[in-house]
C-alpha cells in the first residue's frame, strides 16, 4: 500500500473493516508526519517486508515496536529528526537487506548491536553524527553492496580488513575525519563500481591512491571522489589502468601538474565519454590546476 505524499491531516488511522494483517509493503513517505504514536497499528502488521517512512518529522528515539516486524527486508526511516543513539532492539530484524537511516539526528558510536544484521546489501548512515571508528565488525558484512557513512564525525583509520567487503559495489566515507592511508585492500574489490573519499585527511600522494585501487577494482571503477583530501604529488601513469573511469575529482588538493603523455591520455578519456553522452565536468577541468593542461584539453583537437 502506497500513500507516499498523501498529506494526511494528524494521522494515519487503521480501517476497521479493512483487514491488513497480509499486508507486506506500505510507504508513508513525505506526509509530514510527527508523532510515532500515529503508527501503533503499523507496529502490528506481522507480514510487512517492506516499510517507507522516510522524508516526515518524526522525532526522538525509533519506537521500540518496530522490534515486533521481525519480517522486515526492507526498512527507510531516513530524513526525519530521530535522535540519540541507534536503538539496540534493531538487532531483532535480521531478515533487514535494507536499512536506511540517513539525514537524522543519531550520534555516539556506530552501535555494536547493528552487527547482528548480517543480511544487510544496503546500509546507509550517511547525515547524521556518528563520532567513533570505524567498527572492525562492518568489515565482516560480506554481502553488503552499498555502504555510505559520509557526512558524519568518524575518525581513525580505514582498516586492510574493508577489502572483506567482496560484494561492495558502493563505498561512501566522503566528509569524514578519517587519516592515515587508503588500503591497498580496496583494491581487491572487483564488483567496486563508486568510491567516495573526499573530505577527509589522507595526507598521501596522489599515485599512492591510484596505486592502491590497482587490483581488480580498476577494471570496474567508474567513479573515483577525492577532492579535498590533503592529497599532493602529480598525475601519474597509473591513471591509465582505470578503462572505465567516468567521474574522477580531485579538486581541492595539491596536486601540482601532469606529464604531458598524461594530459594526452585525460583528454582521450574525456573524448570517449562526451562521445557516450556522459560528459564528465571533472575529468575535464576540475581535475587540474594547471593552465596549460585546461588548454590542451579545451583544443579544437580534443
Amino acid at each position: 500500500m502506497r500513500l507516499s505524499s498523501c498529506h494526511p491531516s494528524g494521522f494515519v488511522p487503521p480501517i476497521p473493516s479493512i483487514n491488513f494483517s497480509s499486508l507486506t509493503t506500505l510507504d508513508l513517505s513525505s506526509n509530514y508526519l510527527q508523532k510515532t504514536s500515529i503508527l501503533f497499528w503499523v507496529f502490528g502488521l506481522h507480514n510487512l517486508v517492506s516499510l517507507h517512512l522516510s522524508n516526515n518529522q518524526f522525532q526522538g528515539p525509533i519506537p521500540v515496536h518496530l522490534q515486533n516486524l521481525t519480517s522486515l527486508r526492507h526498512l527507510d526511516l531516513s530524513r526525519n529528526q530521530f535522535q540519540g543513539p541507534i536503538p539496540v532492539h534493531l538487532q531483532n530484524l535480521t531478515s533487514l537487506r535494507h536499512l536506511d537511516l540517513s539525514d537524522n539526528q543519531f550520534q555516539g558510536p556506530i552501535p555494536v548491536h547493528l552487527q547482528n544484521l548480517t543480511s544487510l546489501r544496503h546500509l546507509d548512515l550517511s547525515d547524521n553524527a556518528f563520532n567513533s571508528s570505524i567498527p572492525n565488525w562492518l568489515y565482516s558484512f560480506s554481502h553488503l553492496e552499498f555502504l555510505n557513512l559520509g557526512y558524519n564525525y568518524l575518525q581513525g583509520t580505514i582498516s586492510s580488513a574493508i577489502g572483506n567487503l567482496t560484494s561492495a559495489i558502493s563505498i561512501d566515507l566522503s566528509y569524514n575525519e578519517l587519516e592515515g592511508k587508503v588500503p591497498r585492500s580496496l583494491g581487491n574489490l572487483c564488483n567496486l563500481r563508486e568510491i567516495r573519499l573526499s573530505c577527509n585527511k589522507w595526507s598521501q600522494e596522489i599515485s599512492e591512491i591510484f596505486e592502491s585501487l590497482l587490483g581488480c577494482a580498476s577494471n570496474g571503477l567508474e567513479i573515483l571522489y577525492l577532492s579535498n583530501a590533503q592529497l599532493s604529488g602529480q598525475l601519474t601513469a597509473e591513471l591509465g589502468q582505470f578503462k572505465n573511469l567516468v567521474i574522477l575529482s580531485l579538486r581541492k588538493n595539491s596536486i601540482s601538474g601532469v606529464s604531458i603523455s598524461v594530459i594526452t591520455l585525460i583528454s582521450a578519456i574525456a573524448i570517449l565519454y562526451a562521445g557516450a553522452h556522459l560528459f564528465c565536468l571533472d575529468v575535464r577541468i576540475l581535475l587540474l590546476n594547471s593552465p596549460s593542461a585546461y588548454s590542451m584539453l579545451h583544443s579544437p583537437s580534443s
